[in-house]
């Protein structure tokens, strides 16, 4: 029986996605032997929390991490900067756990504050954001590294982790940590990806780092359980559309007696409606997306315009890889690969020209919707031809969203 990451409850098994590979692992051969991993999905029937049951060891992706966040572009990055502002002295102590290469901290030191350090695991990531100057210990969080931290430097005032807390398994001993490294009425700043895109949005292009599928009520209850109180929380469109939650310590833990994560009766019947219907509705829109990509590929070209983790699991997921002909994407490390599992080759833009002409051409848009508009008005493909989305929210979704989850349905 699979138990709850945050709760210990008994999970209802969901879906089942097949077996599939890590995601960003590409490969240097069409046919190349790849290792597959289950993608099964089970929902909590006392927090309400959605999550893999088979999760992958987590020390697969971050020894060297393929996903620094520099290069990404963040739109929501400033109004979290000035939340933090409003609510601390410049001279208050920041902890950024999973700081990767330094991004956070660069805007942090950007704005004045001084007092700030990184926590990150991945040696990749870390070495980067120590060359930039700033302090990072290079561990996992866990709560024996909260307790030697805290004996060391002391509690914080403030601890950030932003797109960390869906690559966690173990959510209690987590959740024991944050608490113990804050000091009382200190702030924790919470951002994850707000996992009703996929519930409503029928977006089953799961990723495998990502463990844990939040709402802002099962996140609340996460945070009540471990001493937390909310006082603040927003969207933002950013790799799909992101949850921000402001929280304040409140309490104290007791070790010997933890609370545990759980939804009064009517909003947990609210969670496990929605991911029963996401679940049911899954087999029904797969078929649609097939039917629909099947057609554009028997009148020309289907290619993929962008290489990330989630649309090459979309790619996977909804077994599209004899009709996609080829991908683009302008990263060069990604160039002249091959996605994994599908084979589908990857080439820049200059590369792909020549093909482009050969017949019609249909494209499928990876990006995410922050990077959406900019692509559409600079690249000549997506401009003249005809094309889709594969990744909610967006205004130009496959037509087998229906009206679903366009841009229109996103609130900042």
């Amino acid at each position: 029986m699979n138990t709850c990451n945050s709760c210990d409850a008994q999970l209802e098994d969901l879906l089942d996605l097949g077996d599939h590979p890590i995601a960003n692992q590409l490969t240097e051969a069409p046919n190349a032997l790849v290792k597959v991993y289950p993608m099964k999905v089970g929902g909590c029937l006392r927090c309400g929390l959605v999550q893999l049951t088979e999760p992958i060891d987590p020390q697969l992706f971050y020894t060297d991490y393929a996903t620094p966040t520099s290069w990404k572009r963040e739109p929501h990055i400033d109004r979290l900067v000035a939340t933090l502002r409003s609510l601390l002295d410049r001279e208050c102590r920041i902890l950024d756990v999973g700081c990767n290469d330094g991004r956070f901290l660069r805007h942090l030191l950007a704005d004045g504050w001084q007092n700030i350090v990184g926590l990150e695991p991945t040696r990749n990531t870390s070495e980067e954001a120590i060359r930039q100057g700033f302090t990072v210990y290079q561990q996992s969080l866990n709560f024996e590294v909260a307790r030697q931290l805290t004996q060391d430097t002391g509690r914080w005032d403030c601890v950030s982790l932003r797109q960390v807390l869906e690559h966690i398994s173990d959510l209690q001993d987590f959740g024991q940590s944050l608490n113990l490294l804050l000091d009382m009425n200190g702030i924790l700043v919470i951002e994850v990806p707000d996992s009703r895109t996929n519930m409503v949005g029928h977006d089953y292009a799961l990723w495998e780092e990502h463990v844990n599928y939040f709402t802002p009520e099962t996140l609340g209850a996460f945070l009540h359980a471990h001493g937390f109180e909310p006082i603040d929380s927003y969207v933002s469109l950013f790799s799909g559309v992101c949850l921000t939650v402001i929280a304040r310590k409140v309490a104290e833990l007791n070790l010997d007696a933890t609370e545990k994560a759980s939804l009064p009766t009517e909003e947990l019947r609210t969670q496990t409606d929605s991911f029963h219907s996401w679940a049911d509705q899954y087999e029904g829109f797969r078929t649609r997306v097939q039917d629909e990509i099947e057609m554009h590929s028997d009148a020309g070209q289907v290619v993929l315009y962008g290489v990330g983790s989630r649309s090459s699991n979309f790619i996977n997921i909804m077994g599209l890889a004899s009709l996609v002909s080829f991908a683009i994407d302008d990263q060069p490390q990604k160039q002249n690969r091959f996605m994994p599992s599908s084979g589908i080759p990857i080439l820049s833009t200059a590369e792909a020209s020549p093909r482009l002409r050969e017949s019609e051409v249909f494209a499928l848009l990876g990006v995410n919707g922050e990077n959406e508009d900019a692509l559409l008005e600079t690249s000549e493909l997506l401009r003249d031809g005809t094309h889709a989305s594969v990744l909610p929210p967006s205004g130009c979704l496959l037509r087998a969203w229906g009206d679903q989850f366009k841009s229109g349905g996103f609130s900042g």
